[in-house]
Order: C-alpha cells, then structure tokens, then sequence
C-alpha cells in the first residue's frame, strides 16, 4: 500500500479513512490469497492447528471461500486494491468518527477516485485476458468471493479466542451508545 504513488496522492484524513476502514479486512483477504498460494488449507496440520484457534467449522468455511477465489493471483491483488482504496470496506465503525461527516465525505471522494483507476485497470484486464462475457462472470465471481471473505474476516473478530475481538467488539459497542 505504501509504495503505491497513489496512497502517498491522497490527504492525510483519507489515508486515515484507510487505516481505520479497509487494514484489517483486507490484509485478512491477502491471508487467504497467501493461504491458497501455499496450499495452507489442504495441510492437515495447519487444518488442525487454526481449528484449535478459531473452531473447525470456521476453517472449513474459509477453506470453501478459498476454493472459490479466482485461480489468477494478479486478478486478486488487482481486486484487493480495489479493495483496499474502498470509501468503507469494513462492517465496523470506529470511535471518534461520529462527528467527520465533512472529513469523511472528502475522503470518500478521494478514495473512489483512486478507487476507479483500479477497478478500470481491473475490469480492462480481465476483457484483455477473458473476452467480455467471461469478464462480467468472473468480476461478479470477484465480488461475491469478497463479500464471502468479508463477512468470514468480520465472524473472525467475534471469535473470543481472536486477540482482536476484545479491541473491535469494544469499538463496536461505543459507537452504538
């Protein structure tokens, strides 16, 4: 993210707007091209081991999500900046954000113009490589991998065992009150 021109282009509340939004959710998404690149979720001791963190029904869901990703790596770390420069790709809210309502609509506006060099860049490769049709199929395909990953990241934090769960779930229930 930081060697990207693009993050250093952008103003210090949407960098901001960056870290407190997308960090966690999509370095939790590079987890599992990471994962699918080294065949983690076919090893049986990684299996057992992150099921004795995190449950095996939990892994068994990621290992499903895994077996969905698109099978071309650069599509994927195309998509996770795409991702990554999303005005929210997180569920969750954090504190002392009630009030920027100015401060978050620039930074939105901000990042959806970066946004849109990468997910250009992403749909024009995706016709280069595929045709048309095969493009909208795999993008859609993208996009239902990311929401599926989301919601898995995001089912993660409830997971007392999670070292962050304490963290978010606190931020959570401020931002409610």
């Amino acid at each position: 993210m930081q060697r990207s021109s693009h993050f250093h282009t952008l103003s210090a509340s949407a960098r901001q707007a960056i870290g407190a939004h997308n960090v966690f959710l999509t370095g939790g998404m590079n987890g599992y091209l990471v994962g699918r690149e080294v065949d983690a979720f076919r090893n049986p001791t990684y299996m057992m081991a992150c099921s004795a963190l995190y449950g095996s029904d939990y892994m068994n869901k990621c290992a499903r999500d895994n077996d969905r990703l698109e099978p071309n790596g650069n599509l994927i770390k195309v998509m996770l900046f795409v991702l990554l420069f999303s005005s929210n790709f997180s569920i969750v809210m954090p504190t002392g954000h009630e009030n920027t309502t100015t401060t978050t609509t620039q930074s939105s506006i901000e990042l959806m113009d970066v946004q849109h060099v990468y997910v250009t860049l992403l749909w024009k490769y995706l016709v280069y490589l595929y045709g048309y049709n095969q493009a909208a199929m795999r993008f859609s395909s993208m996009i239902k991998s990311a929401i599926d990953m989301l919601g898995r990241v995001e089912e993660l934090t409830l997971n007392p065992s999670h070292q962050l769960s304490t963290f978010v779930q606190s931020e959570t229930v401020e931002e409610i009150d």
